[in-house]
């Protein structure tokens, strides 16, 4: 959809793949991110020889704030870093209520929702693709340096492959399913996603055998299975 944003996307999407030729900062919706993007999402493939690279954003800057956003597709750089279902590298900037479900696979710095994050926050969002590669691997966040708050934020032990993160939590799917309802795992998951103070209410959970997905999603009953 865009190189960089230094605006704000609301309500965009991008279903076609991209890829990249040893290029860098390679996005299924936005190469690099410097302002927001809210209630939007990415459902193609992304490959790329080069580094940074995430299904949704290539890399988030400080100033980038990611919000009910998503990408479904694969993500493959096999011969790459920071690589991340959702954000290859989160440089300080904010990412809530989002998610991955596309495999993920890189070289280093490899994880299910984002790469590397070098400090920023990740909040009430989660990962549940096949996660792969061979340094700084983690099944929601590869790397973490600059002390990152991650907050109420989960992978899925059993289809990403990964028992451990660079930040979140390990569930399995049946204890990511369970709860229907803004409680248990999800009793933070409330969030404000508009900017504007208070909860906005972004989650739809669906019932005890699907996953969490986003009102904004029109599609979410298919999207859960």
């Amino acid at each position: 959809l865009a190189g960089f944003n230094g605006g704000a996307l609301v309500g965009s999407y991008a279903t076609g793949a991209v890829l990249g030729r040893g290029d860098r900062h390679i996005g299924g919706l936005v190469g690099e991110n410097l302002g927001a993007l809210v209630s939007s999402y990415a459902t193609g493939t992304v490959t790329s020889s080069g580094d940074i690279i995430g299904g949704l954003v290539g890399i988030n800057a400080p100033e980038g704030r990611i919000a009910a956003s998503y990408a479904t597709g694969a993500v493959t750089a096999s011969s790459s870093a920071a690589v991340g279902g959702l954000v290859g590298e989160n440089r300080g900037g904010a990412i809530a209520a989002s998610y991955a479900r596309g495999g993920v696979a890189g070289r280093d710095r490899v994880g299910g929702l984002v790469g590397i994050t070098r400090g920023g926050t990740i909040a009430a969002s989660y990962a549940r693709g096949a996660v792969s590669g061979h340094r700084r691997v983690g099944g929601l966040v590869g790397d973490a340096p600059n002390s990152p708050a991650i907050t109420a934020s989960y992978w899925d032990v059993t289809a990403s492959g990964q028992a451990t993160s660079n930040g979140g939590a390990g569930h399995t799917t049946r204890e990511l399913q369970s709860p229907t309802a803004y409680a248990g795992l999800y009793a933070a998951w409330n969030v404000d996603v508009d900017g504007h103070p208070g909860a906005d209410d972004p989650w739809a959970f669906g019932t005890n055998s699907q996953y969490p997905v986003l009102q904004s999603d029109c599609q979410c009953q298919a999207d859960q299975r």
